[in-house]
């Protein structure tokens, strides 16, 4: 007797948790005061643990599945840098390490579909107004690149022009 109860069991967890990847099964309705059993819905998967014994819906036999955690919020933008509007970031990265002129450096970089000249007079104008001074303005074949200072911060900001359009940008603090 042991044996196929057990053997119900895992089919019922099994079952519960191949359902969790699915919709969820609703609640069991609570039982009535009469000490009865609840009916279990037409539709819903039934267990029984013996023969003659009353069925019961699988949510209530087996335990609740575990929800999978929510996804990990993406990490924080490059400080004092806005993201482009509407760009898809594909590179992030931030460390600290002891003993260099920099300790710390952020790094971030991102691609749009929006047009090049778009994307460089968003930035042109975002370094000014987030306080940033430009040192340099390295101008290439294939881009833009301006060097840029702001306290004990140093930072580089480089937009490719390409299909689609690449930016990086860089963060570094004493």
């Amino acid at each position: 007797m042991r044996r196929p109860l057990a053997l119900v069991l895992a089919g019922v967890v099994a079952l519960a948790v191949g359902c969790a990847k699915q919709e969820p099964i609703p609640p069991a309705p609570p039982a009535e005061s009469s000490g009865a059993a609840a009916a279990a819905p037409a539709d819903a998967p039934t267990t029984a643990s013996t023969p003659g014994a009353a069925a019961q819906p699988a949510s209530a036999a087996a335990p609740a599945a575990a929800r999978p955690a929510p996804p990990a919020p993406a990490p924080e933008s490059v400080k004092g840098f806005p993201d482009y509007p509407g760009a898809v970031r594909v590179a992030f990265s931030e460390k600290t390490e002891a003993g260099k002129d920099f300790p710390h450096r952020m790094e971030a970089e991102w691609t749009s579909a929006d047009a090049y000249a778009k994307v460089v007079d968003f930035y042109r104008k975002a370094v000014v107004d987030k306080g940033w001074t430009i040192v340099e303005t390295k101008t290439k074949r294939a881009g833009i690149e301006w060097q840029l200072t702001k306290g004990t911060s140093v930072g580089t900001v480089e937009v490719k022009d390409a299909a689609p359009v690449t930016v990086k940008v860089e963060r570094r603090d004493r």
